[in-house]
């Protein structure tokens, strides 16, 4: 599939191109400078480390792509196997169950490889959480698009069983999340809120909203007495001058 087709973040498609054209500095590339210290891998210190190792065969970087593969096996449901010809070259033929999930998959494997090279020269890989985290930011990101659009079944269709099991951390989405708890009811006075919202991630970033709304109500109603104290006061007093007039 093609980065277009895949993501609609320029800069995860700008990713997959680097990727393809192997435009990125690798230690590699660096040795030419003889410098010594640029021409090792960062992690393993293996000198001349090309961009195949720093991608994916690095022994701290394939533990990564392990715990992905994991991690996406148990959001879908199905058995996926992420091979170099899957993770580099974005052949995602046979891969998951149809489009939509072919292309969860495709914008996964991009945040992962993205975070991968933003930490070059670190000793250390990027984390699941890192991960987890820029997976989230790029479903925030096309759920509006697909609202403009008028499909957001397709948002669903793509990105509901990551929901299910981790959910959106944004602000939007917790704004969204509290204004359909508190007015999109039923005709029993039931909440119809979504429950793919409701799980351990979640829940305690809800409460926290809720309890700032609550303060929030409470502070304005005592800003509101301390004003109509002051004012009855004011009143209070001018009407005594004007009996002493």
């Amino acid at each position: 599939m093609a980065p277009r087709a895949i993501a609609i973040s320029a800069k995860l498609r700008m990713v997959q191109v680097n990727v393809l054209h192997l435009a990125y500095l690798v230690p590699n590339c660096l040795s030419y400078t003889n410098d010594p210290v640029a021409s090792r891998c960062a992690r393993c210190h293996l000198h001349k480390a090309d961009f195949f190792h720093m991608m994916w065969s690095c022994p701290k970087v394939a533990p990564l792509w392990n715990s992905i593969e994991r991690e996406l096996t148990q959001v879908l449901g199905t058995e996926i196997s992420l091979a170099p010809t899957v993770v580099l070259l974005g052949l995602l033929e046979g891969v998951g169950r149809g489009r939509k999930e072919r292309s969860f998959i495709g914008v996964a494997t991009m945040v992962a490889k993205r975070d991968t090279a933003r930490k070059w020269n670190q000793p250390e890989p990027p984390t699941m959480t890192e991960w987890r985290k820029g997976v989230d930011w790029c479903a925030g990101l096309e759920k509006p698009m697909y609202g403009a659009r008028g499909c957001p079944q397709k948002h669903d269709k793509t990105w509901g069983k990551w929901l299910s099991v981790h959910g959106l951390l944004g602000m939007f989405e917790l704004c969204d999340l509290i204004l359909l708890l508190f007015f999109t009811l039923d005709a029993t006075g039931r909440s119809t809120i979504d429950h793919r919202y409701w799980n351990s991630r979640t829940l305690p970033y809800i409460c926290t909203m809720c309890l700032l709304f609550f303060v929030f109500l409470l502070s304005k109603l005592n800003i509101n007495l301390v004003i109509k104290q002051k004012f009855s006061a004011i009143i209070q007093a001018k009407g005594y001058f004007h009996e002493m007039a």
